[in-house]
């Protein structure tokens, strides 16, 4: 069984920092495959330096790596959540600039807000409702310029990863009441590292960045990943789906930003007012108090 746990505080802290290093990772991703990389040699070593950390720290702290069994379904919805957010993102940005991904990606929270209040039995209420009509605006004004020319594969893949994080936020909670972060971080990875070889054949192979900066992109990525998943899943256990919901606010601002550093990607003002739009949806949403 977990213990008292981590402080709201820090689990707000460190939902900050997990939302900034996710935030990085996608761009460091895209700069992994302009340098080579292959999206399932990412995707991989990815889930593989996971797996790395979160087991020997594990043994460092002497716990077993061996899960109770009565979680093993719960430990299996939250790794097929986390594998639908890791196909989808990191091969929506295949199709589509980091920048346009991000801002579907990250509709996310505005999915675990609605499915929230239906589940507790509310009324959205106002508030929630003018945001969403806000959200879909922002993306209207983000996405319109682009329309002709985006790839639909990359919008759809990008929504598949949001659908599977709203997932993992929902049911998250449940399982980290009964069972430590770390736990669930190492699990949820190690089920990745086994399925994605089987999709490699659609994921261009088994391919390592060629260049010097590829290489660099590929081990930002993978050790960013696995300090964002961990503080991740630790703020969940300490301050909720929801509140974390609001503090991941964050991850899209230093998203786009990061890409518009390393990648030279550049918003025009009508989808930059598009994005504005959509982040003040979700802080709306996430401030708004719910009718019974």
């Amino acid at each position: 069984m977990a213990g008292a746990g981590p402080s709201l505080a820090t689990g707000l802290i460190l939902a900050a920092v997990a939302a900034s290093s996710f935030g990085i990772v996608i761009t460091l991703t895209r700069v992994a495959y302009n340098g080579g990389a292959s999206a399932g040699a990412a995707m991989e070593i990815r889930y593989l330096v996971a797996v790395a950390v979160m087991s020997t720290t594990l043994l460092a702290l002497g716990r077993g790596l061996r899960p109770p069994r009565a979680l093993y379904g719960g430990l299996l919805r939250v790794a097929l959540g986390n594998l639908g957010v890791t196909f989808g993102y990191m091969t929506s940005i295949l199709f589509i600039p980091v920048s346009v991904a991000t801002v579907v990606f990250y509709t996310y929270p505005l999915m675990v807000i609605a499915a929230a209040s239906m589940l507790h039995g509310q009324r959205l209420g106002w508030g929630r409702f003018g945001a969403f009509g806000l959200a879909f605006a922002g993306l209207a004004l983000a996405l319109g310029p682009s329309l002709e020319v985006l790839d639909w594969r990359g919008v759809a893949l990008a929504l598949l990863a949001a659908v599977s994080a709203a997932t993992v936020f929902m049911i998250s909670p449940k399982v980290l009441r009964a069972y430590h972060a770390l736990g669930v971080t190492l699990y949820s990875n190690l089920f990745g590292a086994c399925i994605i070889p089987l999709f490699l054949p659609i994921l261009g192979g088994f391919v390592l960045p060629e260049t010097s900066s590829g290489w660099l992109g590929m081990g930002g990525l993978s050790v960013l990943y696995a300090g964002a998943m961990l503080s991740m899943f630790v703020a969940l256990h300490a301050a909720g789906a929801v509140p974390t919901s609001l503090i991941f606010n964050l991850e899209p601002l230093v998203a786009i930003a990061a890409a518009a550093i390393l990648l030279g990607e550049r918003l025009m003002p009508v989808q930059m007012a598009g994005v504005a739009l959509v982040i003040g949806a979700l802080m709306l949403a996430s401030l708004a108090r719910p009718r019974d």
